[in-house]
Formats: structure tokens, C-alpha cells, sequence
């Protein structure tokens, strides 16, 4: 079996990020259930893992912080999926899961603000379309 290319990996870790965040709380069950329990819950424990955020931090791809943070967000996914809070009911109640979507939206941030240090919200009014934008360029 080959490996992925540096650049799939990194388009395979947005994409995953793409899949949680705070914008998912006002969501249908039906779109949660498959951007969090399907997406985001597969990408989270392959593409967040440390030996691939290492493989991102050394292509520079993602910065330390972003690593850091990158990890304490699959080590909470893998917190709740231990302890039975891996739910729908969970995820509308607890406030762990918002912790969670706020670490989402924090990296997400960090490497928006990394990748389009100028402010274009004008332009890109959703953060996840400025990582499509990102991760799309990185394949051409």
C-alpha cells in the first residue's frame, strides 16, 4: 500500500476540520450526524494522529500551535468517545462537545488567519470556504 502525498494528507486534515465546528450547533440531526459521526469522527483519529500532524509540521503545512491544538482535539474526541459522550443527544447537550466545536473553530481560525493573513470575510463569509479555497490550491 502507498502512502498519501504530504498535500492529500493536508487536504484530508481541512477536510475533517471542515466537518465540526461551533456553526454545526443550530444544524440539522441529519447533517450532524453525518458531518460529526461520519466525516469528522473517520478524518479526526487517521489525519489528526501525531505521526501525521508531524508529517504536516515538518512540510510546514501547519505551524507548532496549530499541531498542539490539533492534538488536544483528537485526544478530546477520543475523551468523549470513551466515555459514552460520543452522541447526538450529547453533542446538543453537553459542554464538553462545546469545548470541542470551539477548538474546532480555533483552528480552523489559526490557519485562516495563517493561509489569508488579510482580513477577507468579505470575500469568503464562511471560514470552512477559505480552507476549500486552501486546500483545493494545494492539489493543483
Amino acid at each position: 500500500m502507498r502512502e498519501i502525498t504530504t498535500e492529500t494528507l493536508f487536504h484530508l486534515y481541512l477536510d475533517t476540520l471542515k466537518s465540526c465546528g461551533s456553526y454545526l450547533r443550530d444544524a440539522s440531526d441529519d447533517v450532524v450526524g453525518y458531518e460529526i459521526f461520519e466525516q469528522f469522527d473517520i478524518g479526526v483519529v487517521s489525519f489528526f494522529h501525531e505521526s501525521s500532524l508531524l508529517r504536516l509540521l515538518n512540510a510546514g503545512l501547519i505551524n507548532t500551535e496549530t499541531m498542539q491544538r490539533s492534538s488536544e482535539l483528537r485526544r478530546l474526541v477520543l475523551e468523549l468517545q470513551k466515555e459514552k459522550e460520543w452522541s447526538l443527544k450529547a453533542f446538543r447537550t453537553s459542554t464538553r462537545w462545546t469545548t470541542l466545536l470551539a477548538l474546532a473553530d480555533e483552528i480552523r481560525s489559526m490557519i485562516n488567519a495563517e493561509y489569508y493573513p488579510v482580513n477577507q470575510s468579505h470575500l469568503f463569509p464562511f471560514a470552512n470556504n477559505n480552507l476549500w479555497h486552501l486546500s483545493n490550491r494545494l492539489l493543483c
